[in-house]
């Protein structure tokens, strides 16, 4: 009697412990993932804030630093491209922690590689880390919290801008004082931003005795690099612990045949087609503005200082990252279709502000990327939210829309950075080009509503009303 009242005392108490364990884990994975999200935004801005510095370093032009950001491309969209497929053979956790591994080891590297060419191969390997993280880490977290994700996902996102908000801060200090253009060693066009008056250096310096390159502050932009490097290092070890407590693969689980109603083989790809490009435009968007916005301008008729387009840069990712909270909390109380045209609506009157102001006023040109930050911030989250309310979403079928992200993100050079030296408003021109194909795109699953509707009705018969049958149609499957 007494031993049967000692195992049932301890039974619930292994339950409970199990919970609670459950819960840790699942907790824990989720703010890994943030943390890694965090770090992608780290990486995105700071190439951006660096990028002439990074052609003092290599001693080279600004649009052939700019491919840089086509070498991460590149390596993104290998990644995943092969991620998808590999996600699915193999277990998510150890894939996700060992590219964080390698990709410690490639951030730490850009900054000091001997040619720029070397700093290339780095980078594309740094993105294939990326793509791989990308795939895994959405599907990830749609699985952890089920049909809980919109707001998850929102949160993962608003990590990112995060990551983009600081990292411009960070590096600031350890850039270079001037930057040297394509064909000088100094540009001439920005005078010494302060002296002090007290400093043994001074009069030599006034008196032309010493040589211009020992009074200009000179980059060292391999220390923000290093800091984000340690950053990537510590979650490897976060994920590892996390792995060795709970080693279960977090793959979506197959649904049995028949236990809910799927959409048509037809209706899955044109909605996957949709998402996929959407989110490419949208990267290429958040890649042009947050990587290439510093170097507008500097390189504008306003000629911002170095320091002031470092600072407009961090004001479009504080206002992108605080958007997100936002977007997190009203992700609870609205539709995914609410959300996307106001921030569409947004996205293009500061974009058409920035066209008739970018020249003209300082003032309008900081009001505008807060603006922008604003619009643009939660479209990627909200646009898979949207697409999992009609289907789920399987590791390679969000293997193929990162691919095509990826190659959003691999825009920036070839559409502006070869132009922005001779014509910075190009970067505002493409801008608003992108944001008016993304609102042609987000047409898409409106249309898709449309003709869902009518192919219901012709299948339902002539007793159901459109009403009723655009409901059937279109019934969320949650249990992602």
């Amino acid at each position: 009697m007494v031993s049967g009242m000692v195992e049932t005392k301890i039974v619930p108490e292994k339950k409970e412990c199990e919970e609670k364990r459950s819960k840790l884990v699942k907790y824990g994975q989720t703010v890994n993932l943030n943390l890694g999200c965090f770090g992608m935004g780290l990486m995105t801005s700071v190439i951006g804030t660096t990028l002439l510095d990074l052609t003092e370093v290599y001693e080279t032009r600004i649009d052939l630093a700019s491919h840089i950001i086509t070498s991460r491309g590149c390596g993104a969209l290998l990644g995943s491209f092969f991620g998808g497929m590999l996600l699915d053979r193999f277990n998510m956790q150890v894939l996700i922690t060992t590219a964080f591994f390698i990709a410690s080891i490639a951030i730490c590297l850009i900054p000091v590689c001997p040619t720029l060419t070397l700093a290339y191969g780095v980078t594309l390997v740094y993105g294939l880390t990326v793509g791989i993280f990308d795939t895994g880490a959405n599907i990830w977290i749609i699985n952890l919290w089920g049909n809980k994700n919109g707001p998850m996902l929102q949160i993962y996102h608003f990590a990112f801008g995060v990551g983009g908000l600081l990292s411009p801060i960070v590096a600031e200090p350890f850039l270079s004082l001037h930057h040297k253009d394509a064909s000088a060693s100094i540009a001439h066009s920005h005078m010494p931003r302060s002296i002090d008056l007290f400093d043994p250096m001074v009069d030599p310096i006034i008196n032309n005795t010493l040589p211009t390159q020992l009074y200009l502050r000179p980059s060292r932009i391999e220390v923000p690099y290093g800091l984000i490097a340690a950053i990537h290092f510590m979650l490897f070890v976060s994920m590892l612990v996390f792995y060795c407590i709970d080693p279960r693969d977090p793959k979506p689980q197959k649904k049995a045949e028949g236990d809910e109603p799927q959409p048509s083989a037809l209706k899955r790809y044109s909605l996957l087609m949709c998402l996929s490009f959407y989110l490419m435009i949208y990267v290429a968007l958040e890649s042009c503005l947050g990587q290439m916005l510093s170097a507008f301008a500097v390189k504008s008729k306003l000629q911002f200082t170095k320091t002031q387009a470092s600072y407009l840069s961090s004001l479009f990712w504080t206002t992108f990252t605080m958007s997100r909270v936002f977007s997190a909390f009203w992700a609870l109380h609205s539709s995914p279709r609410c959300m996307m045209f106001t921030e569409h609506a947004m996205s293009l009157a500061a974009f058409f502000l920035f066209l008739w102001f970018g020249e003209t006023s300082r003032i309008m040109v900081w009001v505008c990327a807060a603006l922008v930050g604003i619009g643009a911030a939660g479209m990627f989250a909200t646009a898979i939210t949207w697409t999992v309310e009609y289907m789920a979403l399987s590791n390679k079928m969000m293997s193929v829309s990162t691919v095509f992200s990826g190659s959003g993100g691999m825009a920036p050079p070839f559409i502006v950075g070869r132009f922005i030296d001779e014509n910075p408003m190009i970067l505002m021109y493409t801008c608003t080009a992108i944001t008016c194909i993304l609102t042609g795109i987000m047409a898409g699953p409106c249309l898709f509503g449309m003709f869902g509707s009518l192919s219901a009705q012709k299948f339902n018969g002539i007793f159901r009303s459109v009403f009723d049958s655009h409901l059937s149609e279109f019934t969320p499957t949650h249990d992602v």
